[in-house]
């Protein structure tokens, strides 16, 4: 696990399970970087949340988180 994936768990892990769900689902991609992605998946799957479908993802030139 790569340091920067390390510190994005550690910052996500104050989210609820519903703000860790919905980023999940609303899969944008222009808002959330693939490692807050591996970060929340990682933490969801931590607290035993299934993890739901994800919504078709969003791309943009550069994720802002």
């Amino acid at each position: 696990m790569s340091k920067s994936l390390q510190a994005i768990i550690v910052r996500m892990r104050d989210k609820t399970n519903d703000d860790l769900l919905a980023i999940w689902q609303k899969n944008d991609r222009r808002e959330w970087s693939d490692e807050a992605f591996e970060a929340v998946n990682a933490i969801l799957t931590e607290r035993g949340i299934p993890l739901p479908h994800q919504g078709p993802a969003t791309r943009g030139t550069q994720p802002g988180r």
